[in-house]
């Protein structure tokens, strides 16, 4: 909240400034490498998209896409990430040791589409319907983001072809 201030002032916050400038400086040096690799017809990731909207608003005066505001949404993106990805992880990995049955589906699911000799592609997701139907009944478990929606269904709802009753209790939550 004061970090105009506190820039200034002697104390702990100071170490944290450097590792903020540390992570800025490292966001800006992957911008710097994606613009020298830049395909427009292929963008690679989400700074290749905004570098391409960047380009095509340059004659905008009231644009929002602009150098800095890339790093730091950049950088926002990466702290948000970050939090929700350990978290489901420790979370997951938690549950899953404790529900082998439940592992076992997912890793069939996973050699079933994705096999064991290629890396997944985004497109795996959509046919694994059982493995993303685990990831989001993790994070509702494991309360990644607190303040989020109600954490029930309040009628029978499919997803992606697996059904969450009404009165759905996760099989970790029944012992």
């Amino acid at each position: 909240m004061f970090s105009g201030v506190m820039k200034h002032l002697p104390g702990p916050q100071q170490q944290a400034f450097k590792e903020l400038q540390g992570l800025n400086d490292f966001i800006t040096e992957k911008v710097c490498e994606n613009q020298a690799t830049l395909d427009p017809n292929s963008p690679q990731n989400f700074i290749d998209s905004f570098l391409i909207k960047m380009q095509e608003e340059k004659k905008n005066p009231n644009t929002e896409f602009f150098m800095r505001k890339l790093i730091m949404t950049t950088l926002s993106l990466f702290f948000a990430g970050t939090e929700t990805v350990s978290t489901t992880l420790h979370y997951g990995l938690l549950l899953l040791m404790k529900h082998s049955e439940v592992e076992a589906k997912i890793h069939e699911e996973i050699d079933r589409v994705i096999g064991r000799n290629r890396s997944p592609k985004f497109e795996d997701k959509f046919k694994m319907p059982y493995t993303e139907a685990i990831i989001h009944e993790i994070q509702r478990f494991g309360n990644v983001i607190p303040m989020n929606l109600p954490r029930r269904v309040t009628k029978d709802t499919k997803f992606r072809g697996c059904l969450i009753p009404k009165k759905f209790i996760p099989c970790w939550a029944q012992y």
